[in-house]
């Protein structure tokens, strides 16, 4: 027989007690629940903010717009005391800021000495203060940019949670600004493209296969009347402008260009849109790049007129001049004969004023000059 008092048995209390751990459990299990659900939502929500920081800073188009909105970004989703980008590949002018703060709210730039700490910073990122201040190296697989200083999270307990958010942002901007420095050089390279070209004497143009403009400089406008804009393709606004009896010879020219592999020349007359009539000397080379790609042709206009002026007076007056041994008068290609300062007159830029030299002074007058 069972001692009741040894072996004491009350089917309430068993009851009570395992509906009691039953309802711990339940509870432990329903806060795990809400607190999963909790951090999965803040979660999202973080992550629904960097998506949207994301497609902010790929719109902007400024390295010092990219930093601001960086800070921004860090302000928002951290509430730290102060936050600091280092940017080390800034112009050297006092201009051009090379630090960006956000501190109270209150967003400023500076250029000042950077820190040797920072500059010797060599990791991808370290935690100061005791966990409450956190250093992040900028950098893209060939330079390093800068550093990021956030001090003080106002959560340090969520640093573990935030840190794979922030090196994913960190290295978003990275790129962003390298592009940016890369766009700038290209910028740069265009512009000393566009001084050298833009301010040539000469028309300097580039046209694709089917004659079409890719570049056309400004003195096309001085040297045929013509805007740039005015005729979009080469090849007809030549033939548009070239005189008619010099078409034959730029089409024979044409059948020929396309094999040369050098500058090959030409000179024509144009009718301007003022309707004056200009020499141009043309030079064109075909050109492709280094797996042999056609790339079109590359040519320059250069006006000739005054020069072929020239060369026609000096033409005349290098000729054979007929001139009568007594009076000294020039027979003309006509059976004319004349005064040898008309004839040098018309057939030259010359002119002349009349004196009389000491020895016809003599002679003719008695007296000395």
């Amino acid at each position: 027989m069972v001692n009741p008092q040894k072996n004491p048995t009350n089917p309430t209390n068993s009851n009570t007690s395992t509906d009691s751990t039953d309802s711990t459990k339940s509870t432990k299990s329903t806060d795990s629940t809400k607190s999963l659900k909790s951090n999965s939502t803040a979660f999202n929500a973080d992550l629904g903010m960097i998506l949207d920081f994301f497609k902010k800073i790929s719109s902007v188009g400024e390295s010092f717009e990219i930093i601001q909105k960086s800070l921004e970004f860090f302000q928002l989703l951290f509430s730290p005391k102060s936050i600091a980008i280092y940017q080390f590949n800034s112009d050297d002018s006092d201009e051009i800021p090379n630090v960006f703060k956000f501190q109270n709210y209150q967003f400023s730039t500076a250029h000042t000495v950077i820190p040797e700490r920072f500059l010797a910073f060599d990791t991808k990122y370290r935690w100061e203060n005791e966990g409450n201040d956190l250093i992040v190296k900028i950098e893209t697989d060939t330079t390093k940019l800068g550093v990021v200083e956030i001090s003080q999270f106002t959560h340090p307990e969520y640093k573990d949670r935030y840190l794979p958010i922030i090196l994913l942002y960190v290295n978003y901007c990275a790129l962003a600004l390298q592009n940016l420095l890369h766009l700038k050089l290209i910028e740069e390279k265009e512009q000393h493209f566009r001084i050298v070209a833009d301010y040539s004497v000469d028309w300097e143009f580039w046209y694709d296969d089917s004659g079409n403009f890719l570049y056309n400089s400004p003195s096309c406008e001085r040297l045929t009347g013509y805007s740039v804009a005015d005729h979009p393709n080469f090849l007809r606004f030549i033939e548009k402008i070239i005189l008619k009896d010099d078409r034959p010879k730029w089409d024979q020219y044409q059948t020929q260009i396309d094999s040369a592999t050098y500058g090959a020349n030409i000179e024509f007359r144009v009718i301007t849109k003022q309707g004056q009539l200009r020499w141009h000397q043309h030079v064109c080379q075909k050109i492709v790049d280094q797996h042999g790609t056609m790339l079109g042709f590359r040519g320059s206009n250069r006006d000739i007129t005054d020069r072929k002026i020239s060369e026609e007076h000096v033409k005349v007056l290098q000729g054979m001049l007929p001139i009568c041994a007594a009076c000294k008068k020039i027979r003309s290609d006509e059976g004319y004969w004349e005064q040898i300062e008309d004839y040098l007159r018309d057939h030259s830029e010359a002119d002349f004023t009349h004196s009389i030299c000491p020895v016809c002074a003599k002679e003719l007058y008695d007296i000395d000059v």
